[in-house]
């Protein structure tokens, strides 16, 4: 008999012992020798690797490396003043407090609040105190949701502490599913482990770099937090925090003072063999640099004194490095100008290097690692494999880029050395870098086209991938515009192989238009060029219908993402114009529930006759004016249509906790039924879509009137499926699971009976090999 997984993993198997030797034969056999007694083995389960897959889980968001590698650029000691100011100390010393720390662009901040992280945890070490910390990164955007930043503070908190029966909870709740945690679900998390201590400091670096459309989430979730947490926020000073939000609110500034600047440049020139052999061989060069390179001089910026510090380090000579820090910039920009015009300068082979590398790490969707980088400057056009002999190592890559681009040592990630190098390159790539996205796009489809890829075994989510095959995800991103025209050949090869990269990598590829629930079976290269908008391609191929595999679906999945001109060039089509008006009906519903407004509206003035554009529908709109809409078409497809989306705001409830899409979801699904009376054939389907919904929402509010509910329209949909329909056995099972609900909820004994009988009537109408 085994028993179950007790507290701390132990597992008890207990089984009765051997039976003793049988007797001596004769007529009959002799008795059986005595028994030994039960035997008990204990087995210990991994209660660790279990504890690490619950945080991997919950918290795929890692803060510890970024904390490890931020740590190590702070020179030894700078920073003292911030553990000093009187704002600081009354911070830490009070509950429930807020520090906003303001300073321009390359003052320091990250490298302080670091500081400030490790000060916490070190001070209070011991105590009954949390730390934890968020790094903000505009290029990790897609990764760092509020969700999932809040469960890398969880992760934080837990560390060496009992995870709690929460989490454990909500990881086996959603482990079945494959379905990630709401927002709400996480806050819950986190809130519960804040009642574990006494006080918690939370540190969140670079709040400007977070997008706006985010911005408002994240500190609404942090002004929340409980009374005993002391949040720290810093951030450039345009953008501004809500007082009346924040408890205790203390706006400090934050500049590079005299004594860590100095210290600082010493730093630096210590670690430039060029610069130290200068000052050692010259006394009073040093000062001569200190008066070039002070707090005036830079502005406050540790950031221009470090590219002062990387343009000086060229110098071959004390009367060039003279005559250079006469022409010392004021200017950010201007010293980036110089760095340029220092990798211009380099040989050929170097500067083709630095371009390269510069192009890759500015345009990136996600930061690259070294892997990445290396391999993505060593694949040359029409390579069938990775040449290893090609790959540079990442120290000669890093030593040609005027120190612009820095590695980071614990997680190996690849960066610009700020936040205002990104600004700059921006600014500079249509004169600098005008083919930019077309030399990432086709090094993507070169490794796409390699030989033997994609390779089935990678489709487990914990395969180990070769180089740039995760990030190729994004190629059809870069794709879009110029490179469509550049690389057509190339591109449309890859889209014919499209949807086999997308059945292999499906556990790994989360990005447009990977990530988009209803994959066709065999979508055609149009619908593909939809999804991930390509404009030109789309246009291409519409000219060139009739395609192989074109079904009009592509102004659904055009919709769902926004793209505006792909279903303005759909619309247009002459060939798509046949399309099913079922397909327009639902591209629209779409639209409006992805807010995509823009998009409803011009698919609205193609559903409709021109007298009625009065119909004016917007994402909040009234049911009674969507169904004026559903009134002007056919009710059996638009039926359909509000089916498909009553199931697809349900899935995405399921996934993100909004209950704003569980309660759409009941109204289209009640929509959907009243177009589909008497003898419709889809009635059944409807009435269990519409019963399974609302069974979800009595799980969320706990109103009995919803499971009440629910079972009438079980039984209905049961009853409409009778004898030898192929869905009776889910209708059965259907019921009998709503009523064993409600059995646990008020106990009438009426409700389990049937459950039970139900259940009974499932299991006969499934024999032999039936899946269920």
């Amino acid at each position: 008999m085994d028993m179950p997984l007790l507290p701390g993993g132990l597992h008890l198997t207990m089984h009765g012992g051997t039976g003793g030797d049988g007797g001596q034969g004769g007529g009959h056999g002799g008795h059986g020798g005595v028994g030994e007694g039960p035997i008990l083995n204990v087995n210990y389960g991994n209660k660790e690797e279990e504890r690490k897959k619950i945080i991997d889980w919950l918290s795929p968001i890692n803060f510890f490396l970024r904390q490890a590698d931020i740590l190590q650029m702070q020179e030894k000691g700078t920073g003292g003043w911030l553990l000093e100011h009187p704002l600081f100390k009354k911070w830490e010393t009070g509950l429930g407090c807020t520090l906003w720390c303001c300073g321009i662009p390359g003052a320091g901040k990250t490298v302080l609040v670091s500081m400030v992280v490790n000060h916490l945890g070190t001070q209070f070490k011991g105590k009954n105190t949390g730390v934890a910390c968020i790094y903000l990164n505009h290029k990790e955007v897609d990764d760092q949701t509020p969700a999932r930043l809040l469960a890398g503070l969880w992760r934080q908190l837990v560390l060496d502490r009992d995870i709690g029966f929460i989490a454990e909870k909500l990881y086996k709740q959603h482990q079945e599913k494959g379905t990630a945690p709401s927002l709400e679900e996480v806050d819950n998390v986190l809130s519960s482990s804040f009642k574990e201590f006494s006080q918690v400091f939370i540190i969140v670096d670079a709040m400007d770099e977070y997008p706006e459309f985010q911005r408002e989430i994240l500190p609404q979730q942090l002004a929340a937090m409980g009374s005993n947490v002391n949040l720290m926020i810093t951030s450039r000073p345009n953008i501004s925090l809500e007082p009346s939000s924040f408890r205790n609110l203390e706006r400090l500034d934050i500049h590079a003072t005299k004594d860590d600047l100095q210290k600082y440049v010493d730093a630096q020139i210590g670690l430039s063999p060029r610069l130290h052999m200068h000052v050692m061989k010259q006394s009073g060069l040093r000062e001569e640099i200190h008066s070039k390179i002070n707090t005036q001089t830079v502005d406050g910026m540790f950031l221009l004194a470090k590219l002062h510090i990387q343009s000086l380090s060229t110098k071959n000579t004390i009367k060039a490095l003279r005559e250079a820090m006469k022409e010392l910039p004021k200017r950010l920009d201007d010293s980036y100008d110089i760095a340029i015009q220092r990798i211009d300068d380099q040989t050929e082979e170097d500067r083709k290097i630095a371009r390269s590398t510069l192009i890759w790490v500015a345009n990136a969707k996600r930061p690259l690692n070294v892997s990445e980088i290396t391999a993505a400057l060593a694949i040359e056009p029409g390579d069938r494999q990775l040449d290893e002999d090609n790959v540079l190592d990442i120290k000669i890559i890093i030593s040609v880029c005027a120190g612009l681009v820095i590695v980071d040592k614990q997680s190996s990630v690849v960066r610009l050395v700020h936040y205002t190098t990104q600004e700059y390159l921006d600014k500079i790539q249509a004169e600098k870098f005008p083919d930019a996205e077309t030399e990432i796009t086709h090094t993507l489809l070169t490794v796409l086209a390699f030989d033997r890829y994609p390779n089935q075994s990678w489709s487990h989510w914990r395969a180990t991938l070769p180089p740039l095959v995760d990030y190729s995800q994004y190629c059809l991103a870069h794709a879009a515009g110029h490179p469509e025209e550049q690389l057509r050949e190339n591109l449309l090869m890859f889209l014919d192989l499209a949807p086999l990269w997308n059945k292999t990598m499906m556990w790994v590829w989360h990005s447009p238009p990977w990530n988009y629930a209803d994959w066709p079976s065999q979508p055609s290269a149009l619908w593909i060029a939809a999804a991930a908008n390509l404009g030109n391609t789309t246009k291409f191929l519409l000219e060139g219908l009739l395609l192989p595999g074109y079904r009009g679906t592509e102004i659904i999945v055009a919709s769902y993402y926004g793209h505006f001109d792909i279903v303005q060039l759909l619309v247009e089509s002459e060939g798509h114009a046949n399309a099913q008006s079922e397909q327009y009906v639902c591209a629209f519903y779409v639209a409006l529930v992805k807010q995509h407004k823009e998009v409803a509206e011009l698919l609205l003035s193609n559903l409709i006759p021109k007298h009625s554009d009065a119909v004016h529908l917007t994402p909040d709109s009234h049911p009674d004016e969507l169904r004026t809409l559903i009134n002007h078409g056919n009710s059996v497809q638009t039926s359909n249509s509000l089916s498909r989306l009553a199931l697809a705001l349900w899935t995405r409830f399921e996934q993100t906790g909004q209950l704003t899409d569980l309660e759409e979801s009941i109204a289209f699904d009640r929509q959907a039924l009243e177009l589909r009376p008497g003898s419709h054939p889809d009635q059944s389907g409807s009435l269990n879509n519409l019963a399974n919904v609302l069974e979800t929402r009595f799980e969320q509010t706990g109103q009995l009137a919803d499971l009440d509910e629910s079972i009438a329209l079980h039984r209905e949909a049961l009853e409409l499926r009778p004898g030898s329909h192929r869905n009776q056995s889910s209708s059965l099972n259907n019921l009998a699971n709503a009523l064993a609900t409600r059995f646990k909820q008020t106990g009438q004994l009426a409700d389990l009976e049937e459950s039970i009988a139900f259940r009974r009537q499932a299991l006969e109408l499934r024999t032999g090999s039936h899946p269920n």
